[in-house]
């Protein structure tokens, strides 16, 4: 029930936003006078920052020290906001840990603040990328990292490390082989939109077992049982050899030991079989050499070592051809970013933009958010052909600007650079940055300013971006030529894109921890967590 209206707010929510966002000016003095009068009390703080805040930073910096989320444009005043927040935590007893989602920015935030925590007399220690989380009461490293200890816990373990069964091992006949030391930190981020947002839904794995999808016993059984089947009455071959309706009662119905018992297991094992008998031909698909089976790549025709078929596919063709099945790769262990976080009892960090999530923010993982006014910080142009956005993009280039494309063919001969290369900051330094492809957020050319010393960000687009379709775009490009104020209109347009589909990805978040939840609570009435 509590994910409906973070799926679909009511008129109620909309009408309770939008008089929270008028009436926050007049309540804002009387918070900051609360905030600082428990902040100015910390005098070790003031003496160890190295910028000393204004008043209303420091609030902020309170703010996020006891789980808020502080939304910024400016990025040196949201580093000086993380640094003071991070300073009060790590004087308590858990500590702190100051987490980033790109992989760069660690070792600044680190050069950064560094010495600050040296006067506070609190080391500040950076997170090696394979190494141990250290026992420092504060650290700095990459998000990802935060689930190394219930990684380790889980496959040291064999079972999730919860603190009832930590506490009731010996009791249950499993006494601790391996020491572990566990740590929940107050956890701040510093894009805490891109964490909390993209990178919570992320599942992590750690470990590598090697396992078997079947027995050999009943791939081989599975495979003679397919060789009586009839073609068009017991199995079709459409895009993939498949049982149909008669042919998965007929194998339900078969009398023998060797198949598993359950229809659907069999059912799998049988499809598998007839993928193996008459979906793949050998020489064609793949090889047999040395004893080993070695798949074809169906572009160039030639035999690709690397490659590997999924879901049992391999070892039944194996079986086909007298192999020994290879083992399946598997991880020991996986784990999701929100499980971690749920651990942690304190949550905060600053955003430069959180497209208008703030309040899915809260509701999901109880952090507010101190809303800042938005401020549009790069300008968009609209063309009609990829053709005119080639020559406008040459002008641009010509200037010194750096073109942001993943369609190669637009920046041919031009100084270019990927999306992803230029969210994680290009080399060079660069002052005006031309975003070339339409994303699905505008949050993207905010960390592309971000990422990149403050550069100016342009959204240059055209309509014939592949991103950009529905009836609206379709209306656009016939009235292109007569229609008034036509890049505002595309903008409006584009924002009215991007609306929704950030209100899908908040349906899709929202279906996942739902899932997450009830999954969760049958394994707990299994006995299992």
């Amino acid at each position: 029930m509590a994910a409906k209206p973070l799926t679909k707010p009511s008129a109620l929510d909309r009408f309770g936003e939008r008089v929270w966002v008028r009436i926050w000016p007049i309540f804002r003095p009387l918070a900051i006078l609360d905030l600082m009068r428990r902040a100015s009390a910390l005098m070790a703080t003031d003496a160890a920052v190295s910028v000393k805040l204004p008043l209303r930073d420091r609030a902020r910096a309170h703010a996020v020290a006891r789980g808020w989320i502080v939304e910024m444009t400016d990025a040196d005043r949201r580093d000086q906001i993380l640094e003071y927040a991070a300073l009060l935590l790590a004087q308590g007893r858990d500590g702190v840990a100051i987490l980033s989602t790109h992989t760069t920015e660690p070792d600044r935030l680190f050069r950064r603040m560094a010495a600050s925590f040296e006067r506070l007399g609190i080391p500040l220690a950076l997170l090696e990328a394979d190494a141990a989380f250290p026992l420092n009461r504060a650290t700095v490293g990459p998000l990802r990292r935060l689930a190394h200890d219930g990684l380790r816990d889980r496959i040291l373990l064999d079972e999730p490390a919860t603190p009832l069964r930590l506490a009731t091992r010996a009791l249950r006949g499993k006494p601790m082989k391996v020491p572990t030391e566990r740590r929940t930190p107050a956890v701040l981020f510093a894009e805490a939109d891109r964490a909390l947002l993209d990178e919570t839904r992320t599942a992590i794995a750690g470990g590598v077992a090697l396992d078997q999808i079947f027995a050999p016993r009943e791939g081989r059984k599975a495979l003679e049982l397919a060789a009586t089947l009839t073609e068009g009455r017991d199995w079709v071959h459409a895009a993939q050899p498949a049982l149909t309706a008669l042919g998965r009662a007929r194998v339900v119905a078969e009398q023998d030991e060797d198949l598993p018992v359950e229809p659907g297991r069999r059912a799998f094992l049988l499809n598998l079989a007839l993928t193996a008998q008459h979906g793949l031909r050998r020489d064609h698909d793949y090889a047999i050499e040395d004893d080993a089976l070695t798949v074809i790549d169906p572009a160039t025709g030639l035999p690709d070592p690397g490659r590997s078929w999924t879901s049992g596919v391999q070892q039944m063709v194996e079986l086909q051809n007298g192999l020994r099945p290879t083992p399946v790769r598997r991880s020991r262990a996986q784990i999701n970013l929100g499980e971690v976080l749920e651990q942690m009892p304190l949550i905060g960090g600053v955003a430069s933009d959180l497209d208008g999530a703030g309040r899915e923010v809260h509701l999901v993982h109880g952090t507010p958010v101190w809303p800042a006014r938005q401020r549009r910080r790069h300008r968009r142009e609209f063309l009609r052909s990829d053709r005119a956005l080639v020559a406008r993009l040459e002008r641009l280039a010509k200037s010194g600007a750096v073109i942001v494309t993943d369609r190669g063919h637009l920046a041919d001969g031009l100084h270019s650079a990927r999306r992803e290369t230029a969210e994680q900051g290009l080399a060079e330094t660069a002052g005006h940055l031309v975003l070339a492809d339409a994303t699905e957020t505008r949050r993207t050319a905010v960390t592309l300013s971000d990422r990149n010393g403050g550069a100016r960000v342009t959204e240059c687009l055209s309509l014939d971006d592949p991103a950009l379709v529905g009836w609206r775009w379709k209306l656009v490009r016939i009235l292109w030529p007569v229609l008034p104020w036509r890049s505002a209109r595309a903008g409006q347009v584009l924002d009215r894109q991007r609306a929704r589909q950030a209100r899908i990805a908040a349906r899709q978040r929202a279906i996942q921890k739902d899932a997450t939840t009830r999954r969760r609570r049958l394994l707990a009435f299994a006995g299992r967590i």
